[in-house]
């Protein structure tokens, strides 16, 4: 028999549109992916400061600061990529809900696991952009050393 759970949302008085009614912008997700070294956080970090210059309430989900805190449990294996980009995707709901504009920066290399996170939000309010940088360019950017490690290790972060 499966174990019966006892949880009951809270309903909130204020919701989303009220929140983004308050802030003066709607929220969104804006999720840049791609390879590592590819510019995914530098994009964010660019993007947040012209946003945050405009008023805009924001807030940056970076793949190495949530490893190193939230998801600090998890490794690289699959089960643990899938979970991570999982967590992730529920704290950006979470957030988008309190009105904030939210940036991440993750590989997120399986196509499956990004359709699963779009469809926590309402049409819209996901944009996925894909860095797409060659990887030449990653590889002598490098700055984990992924590219450097013996059996072209970086491969099992492609995805597909």
């Amino acid at each position: 028999m499966a174990e019966e759970k006892f949880i009951i949302p809270q309903e909130h008085h204020l919701g989303q549109a009220a929140r983004n009614q308050h802030k003066g912008h709607r929220s969104l997700v804006i999720w840049f992916t791609g390879l590592s070294g590819s510019g995914k956080s530098t994009l964010a970090n660019l993007l947040e400061q012209c946003l945050f210059g405009q008023g805009c309430h924001t807030y940056i989900l970076d793949g190495d600061n949530v490893r190193a805190g939230l998801n600090a449990d998890l490794g690289f294996a699959e089960e643990d990529r899938r979970e991570n980009i999982r967590r992730i995707g529920e704290v950006a709901r979470l957030m988008t809900d309190a009105g904030l504009i939210v940036l991440t920066a993750f590989i997120s290399p399986y196509r499956e696991d990004r359709a699963r996170v779009r469809a926590l939000f309402p049409e819209g309010q996901f944009v996925e952009v894909f860095v797409d940088c060659p990887l030449e360019v990653c590889e002598q950017r490098d700055v984990k050393g992924l590219y450097q490690k013996p059996g072209r290790h970086y491969q099992k972060f492609y995805g597909h």
